[in-house]
């Protein structure tokens, strides 16, 4: 900023980017304290890089504030995928796109903390909360054909759903 090349639009910009950032995380944990679209209007209000220097400052240490107090931001993150996974599992399409869109944060970031709560890939364990409800649903309804119980946990294929399902318990 101090350089003189920078104009107060690409500023602006920059701020811009860095508050969608910021907000990727934020958006999940249920703190509405500043909205972010409101902060994304403020940012076009300021007139001066002054001004928008001491705005960075002030909503930078209000993120370091907010996460300090919310304890383990990134074990509350992986809760909430894991509890979309659970509601959501029957999904055929079901993917860690769609939990990272939910949560509005990144894949590779959602796969990395997937992988540290679960010590499993999203896949494996789709697989293993698909294979599981299967068993509970073939436990309470006897008789329910395999192709409604593959349909109800998410695969159209009653074929793969068998050989899925006898790989992982055996039988």
């Amino acid at each position: 900023r101090h350089k003189k090349y920078i104009s107060l639009e690409s500023a602006k910009m920059v701020t811009t980017e860095l508050a969608i950032t910021a907000f990727k995380g934020e958006a999940s944990s249920g703190d509405e304290s500043v909205s972010y679209l409101y902060y994304l209007n403020h940012i076009q209000q300021l007139n001066t890089l002054d001004e928008m220097e001491d705005d960075i400052l002030r909503f930078a240490v209000s993120i370091a504030e907010k996460r300090k107090k919310g304890g383990n931001h990134k074990k509350k993150i992986a809760e909430q995928a894991l509890e979309y996974l659970k509601r959501n599992y029957n999904k055929e399409d079901l993917s860690l796109n769609d939990i990272a869109a939910f949560l509005n944060i990144s894949v590779p970031y959602l796969a990395v903390l997937f992988k540290q709560e679960t010590k499993q890939n999203f896949s494996a364990h789709l697989l293993e909360v698909r294979m599981e409800k299967a068993k509970e649903l073939m436990d309470q309804k006897k008789d329910t054909s395999i192709q409604d119980i593959a349909l109800c946990v998410g695969y159209d294929d009653a074929y793969h759903f068998s050989k899925l399902f006898k790989k992982h318990f055996g039988q």
